[in-house]
């Protein structure tokens, strides 16, 4: 239903309006030509004369109209609003006769049939408080007079007499109804108490009944209330409480609201923040627990109270402080200065336009730094370890490495690099002869082999019953060279004779017609059987040569040789048997003496103080429950050729290490655990391991596999260290005195770029295995001539327990393998130590292993 609205400003400018024109803004308007006054009017932003304020709106709902406070004036408490004398902060309904105040302004709302009447006047222009009349008689338009007439009527004193009458009736009736009211009120009502803390937090209780505060004590009927309260500094509490004869006193405490907190940090990029260990810069939800929350202008809300600010930089030493938020809504600032952790770095090369790589030791597959030096290079390196990599094309490569600390001016100068290797791939026919290179056996072909460029080199190929072949050969660096050799086929003169004559000569696998006499055979070799029946059968094999040569045959009868194989065979296994029960110790198929060590407890690694000592040699205890062999020596070229002839140890800098009595090198971790599978095979022993997807991975690591294995780490450190924890191969301090292993020695010079000074054990690479002397429990070379691998996966700390650890066999998963022992290449303390521990996971010229099992 439309009604119809009639506004009389301060001015006595009447405005004639509609409801379906709500709502309207009741406003402060200061214009230019007009003095300042309240205005109520609809919605106008395009007037630009006029800077309005609004104080208020009238709207309706449901035909019943209501006056709402402006929420952004009500909330910075700028003015005052009553209704009836009531300060109001929310909407009320308007009826008939309300007066409403803004300031000092009065509005004054009349409603008459379907007219409503709407004055606005200022408050000290009235004489007496208006009262409440009765509506005047409806008319259809109400023109300047009549409103000022409504006015005048609602501020008048001297009545009708009728009219006074029926006024104080009414008021004698409300009057009546509200004692009623009241006395039913008191009944009914509850007395609660509530207490906020802090005591002046401002408190407001709404709810559908009347409500009577007296102090902190509120009369209140039954029933549900909302309770909101609040204070500068603190979070705006709101709860619903519940009235009954139970629930008579609450208590809250207003939850002070976070600091906010400033970081001014000097330099101002790549700077990454903690509080508490939460980074600042991520995502922190809608939990409760959350202290830190980021605001657009790089303020941050943390809870009061003290917590751990920490601040990291790429390039700048970790800062890391205590700090104390006050809270409340308080600003606070922190200016940080970060100190710098980097260190300028020249490298200067011998050799010009080579590639540099630098890797960090926390990260060995990215380099920090990579570019091509010219030939001196100026670098910022951050505090730490690293390794610094040279590489130009057909030159080898050229490894230093380097410790950095904050503020260091290093120079670092590297020698110039020594031309890449040439290699030979040998082929000849027939295949298996025999490589002899500047007079030192190489194998057999086929043959990879490096040799040093642009030297003369002399090639020798030898096979029984074939010519010799001498070849000279140069290379260039990095060259390539495919080579293969045709030998010539000898023919020699064979007598053979045999007993008895009934017997059956077979050469070759072909029946001859002859038993005995001269045969003329090829270069190749052969294999001669001698069959008879009655007889046992024999077997020999020869190379025919230039020259002739007899062979003979004498059958034994069967009877006869059986018995004298099972006399033998009992003298044998007796005497094997003693030997073990006497020593414990035996030698294997492969001639390495296997030495049996007993159950022990020891400590692994080294003290905190000890100089030389890395980060990853932490101290714990270890129990070795079970007695194990451990080979005397490293496993020689020889031993391994047994299982793959094909295999080359290389050379370096023109030097072999491929001679038979050297110990075996350039072969990776899974090549090793390979052999030992060959080796358990050949002896009828169970294998250790099983290869599952091209990795040799072991079958079980309870100890009850009696094959052939890698050592654990801690089954070489207690071989190599003892129960004493020796530090070094030999009696005393760094640098040792007498010859006591094979190290990097003046010897070396020419092959390495750090040596002992004064030292010198006359071997420049790797020596035969077993040339110095055996430490206390009979091992050789446990110190000194080549790195070894362990059968454990690498980890920085072996043990993270001050318990004792039983049998310890490293991680279940890794990438690298732990590498043990010193080589020719070491000279440092730190690699000297027997404590010292490394890993690979890459073949390298000086890793070898050598070979244990557990005694069962």
């Amino acid at each position: 239903m439309t009604r119809y609205i009639e506004i009389l400003n301060e001015q006595n400018e009447l405005k004639e309006l509609t409801t379906e024109e709500l709502p309207f803004e009741v406003v402060y308007a200061s214009s230019i030509n007009k003095k300042s006054s309240l205005l109520i009017s609809k919605v106008d932003n395009n007037n630009e004369d006029i800077k309005n304020i609004t104080y208020a709106y009238i709207a309706q709902d449901e035909g019943h109209l209501f006056f709402q406070p402006a929420a952004e004036q009500i909330a910075d408490n700028e003015i005052n609003i009553f209704h009836n004398d009531e300060a109001i902060e929310k909407s009320v309904w308007l009826k008939s006769g309300d007066i409403l105040q803004i300031e000092d302004k009065i509005i004054i709302y009349k409603v008459s049939g379907d007219k409503i009447q709407i004055k606005v006047a200022d408050k000290s222009s009235l004489k007496s408080k208006p009262e409440l009349i009765p509506p005047p008689p409806y008319t259809n338009h109400l023109d300047e007079n009549n409103i000022e007439a409504l006015a005048d009527v609602e501020l008048q004193s001297d009545l009708i007499p009728s009219k006074n009458k029926i006024i104080k009736k009414r008021i004698l009736i409300a009057f009546s109804i509200i004692l009623l009211l009241m006395a039913g009120f008191i009944i009914l009502a509850e007395t609660v108490r509530i207490n906020i803390e802090p005591g002046s937090a401002k408190i407001e209780l709404t709810g559908l009944f009347p409500i009577l505060k007296i102090n902190k004590h509120y009369i209140l009927l039954n029933g549900e209330y909302d309770l909101t309260a609040n204070k500068a500094g603190y979070k705006t509490l709101n709860k619903s409480l519940y009235i009954d004869t139970k629930n008579k006193e609450f208590s809250f405490a207003l939850q002070e609201k976070p600091g906010l907190i400033e970081f001014n940090i000097t330099p101002e990029n790549n700077n990454k923040i903690y509080i508490d260990n939460v980074f600042l810069g991520g995502e922190f939800g809608d939990s409760a627990d959350n202290i830190i929350t980021k605001r657009d202008n790089i303020q941050y809300e943390i809870n009061k109270g003290q917590h751990n600010l920490v601040v990291t930089n790429p390039r700048y030493k970790k800062f890391e402080q205590l700090i104390k938020v006050e809270g409340i809504n308080k600003l606070q600032q922190f200016n940080i200065e970060l100190e710098p952790n980097w260190a300028d770095v020249t490298i200067v090369s011998e050799t010009e336009n080579t590639l540099i790589k630098i890797y960090s030791d926390l990260n060995d597959e990215e380099p920090v730094y990579e570019n091509e030096l010219i030939k001196t290079k100026d670098i910022e390196l951050v505090a730490g370890h690293y390794t610094v990599i040279l590489n130009k094309e057909k030159y080898k490569e050229k490894k230093e490495n380097l410790s950095i600390n904050a503020g260091d001016k290093k120079n670092i100068h590297i020698v110039k690099l020594e031309p890449a290797d040439a290699q030979i791939n040998l082929t000849s026919e027939p295949t298996g002869s025999i490589i002899s290179i500047d007079n030192q056996y190489m194998g057999k072909t086929p043959q990879t082999i490096e040799l040093s460029p642009y030297v003369d080199h002399k090639i020798s190929l030898s096979l029984s019953g074939h010519k010799d072949i001498t070849k000279m050969i140069k290379l260039e660096a990095d060259e390539i060279s495919e080579q293969n050799y045709i030998l010539e086929a000898l023919k020699g003169i064979v007598f053979i004779s045999v007993v008895p004559q009934q017997a059956q000569l077979f050469i070759d696998g072909k029946k001859q017609k002859e038993t005995s006499g001269k045969f003329s055979l090829g270069g190749n070799n052969h294999t001669i059987i001698v069959k008879a029946k009655g007889y046992k059968t024999q077997t020999k094999k020869i190379n025919a040569s230039s020259y002739s040569k007899s062979i003979s045959f004498n059958l034994e009868k069967k009877d006869k040789a059986q018995r004298r194989y099972k006399q033998n065979s009992q003298v044998n296994s007796k005497k094997m048997i003693t030997n073990h029960v006497n020593t414990g110790n035996y030698i294997n198929s492969i001639s390495q003496k296997m030495i049996l060590v007993k159950p022990a407890e020891f400590v692994m690694g080294s003290k905190k103080n000890e100089a030389g000592r890395g980060s990853n040699e932490r101290q714990y205890k270890v129990k070795l429950n079970q007695s194990y062999y451990l080979s005397e020596k490293e496993i020689t070229n020889k031993q391994f050729r047994a299982f793959k002839a094909s295999h080359n140890s290389g050379r370096t800098s023109g030097v072999s290490l491929n001679n038979d009595n050297q110990p075996i090198v350039n072969l990776s971790w899974n090549e090793a655990a390979k052999f030992t599978n060959w080796l358990s095979k050949k002896e009828g022993l169970n294998v250790y391991y099983e290869e599952i997807n091209k990795q040799m991975t072991a079958i079980d690591l309870s100890g009850k596999i009696n094959g052939y294995r890698l050592p654990h780490e801690a089954e070489w450190a207690y071989a190599a260290r003892g129960k004493n924890q020796k530090k070094y191969p030999w009696l005393g301090k760094f640098p040792p005195q007498n010859v006591s292993g094979n190290f990097a020695d003046q010897s070396a010079s020419s092959h390495v770029s750090n040596i002992i000074p004064g030292y010198n054990d006359q071997s420049a690479v790797s020596a035969p295995v077993g040339s110095y002397n055996k430490n206390a429990a009979g091992f050789y070379d446990l110190g000194g001539n080549v790195s070894e691998w362990c059968q454990d996966y690498y980890s920085p700390f072996a043990s993270s327990t001050n318990k004792i650890v039983n049998n310890p066999t490293g991680p279940a998963k890794g990438t690298h393998k732990v590498v043990r022992d010193s080589s020719w290449r070491d000279a440092s303390m730190t690699e000297l130590r027997l404590s010292y521990r490394s890993y690979s996971k890459n073949k390298a010229k000086d890793i070898g292993f050598r070979i244990a099992r557990y005694a069962q």
